[in-house]
């Protein structure tokens, strides 16, 4: 017996790529190149669709300027945290905050850690579906690519392990520590390269 009707839901998620691939032939009909490049403009216009619609499925919460404590909306003097209030503030300004506001550090990062994250994921999906169209379009078929061997998928794995570690190491990622990082390797290339 089936508590959900999943034939609506196929129905629905079907609907969904389809008005997905409606935006794709729009987008494709006035940037014919949007899968390939785009111009700053047009990326901040995407940019301020992917925010508009995460702020509408996250709900602004309104916090005391004094203590960054959580308070009712509305309170005088109280800060909206919003996408675009977030996104003003610059990573850089917001890490340097760490030790100083660590109330405002940790609300900052609560909202643009996944604000981006959802923007960056709506733009690629975004560049995808236009590729996509413009393949069928041009009668681009996918080819697949070669299966790269696995030693050699190991290397670009840890090799992108450590960049990422860099990365996030500079941006006061605590967790990011490339010497527990690089002995994790050593061991790991102990036994593998035997």
């Amino acid at each position: 017996m089936q508590s959900i009707n999943v034939k609506n839901l196929t129905y629905k998620f079907a609907t969904l790529k389809s008005d997905e691939l409606d935006v794709a032939k729009e987008i494709y009909s006035e940037y014919p190149d949007f899968h390939e490049r785009q111009s700053d403009e047009v990326l901040q216009a995407v940019k301020e669709g992917a925010m508009l619609k995460w702020q509408e499925l996250n709900p602004a919460k309104s916090y005391s300027a004094k203590d960054w404590t959580p308070v009712k909306d509305g309170t005088k003097g109280a800060i909206l945290a919003t996408a675009e209030w977030a996104l003003s503030v610059s990573t850089q300004k917001t890490n340097s905050m760490k030790k100083d506001d660590p109330g405002q550090h940790a609300i900052l990062r609560s909202v643009q850690i996944p604000c981006n994250a959802y923007i960056s994921g709506t733009k690629i999906a975004l560049i995808a579906k236009v590729r996509e169209h413009h393949n069928v379009v041009t009668g681009i078929k996918k080819e697949r690519a070669p299966t790269a061997w696995f030693t050699d998928h190991l290397k670009k794995t840890l090799g992108a392990l450590k960049t990422r570690c860099k990365t996030a190491k500079g941006r006061g990622d605590d967790g990011a520590d490339s010497d527990k990082l690089d002995k994790a390797i050593a061991a790991f290339n102990a036994v593998w390269l035997k």
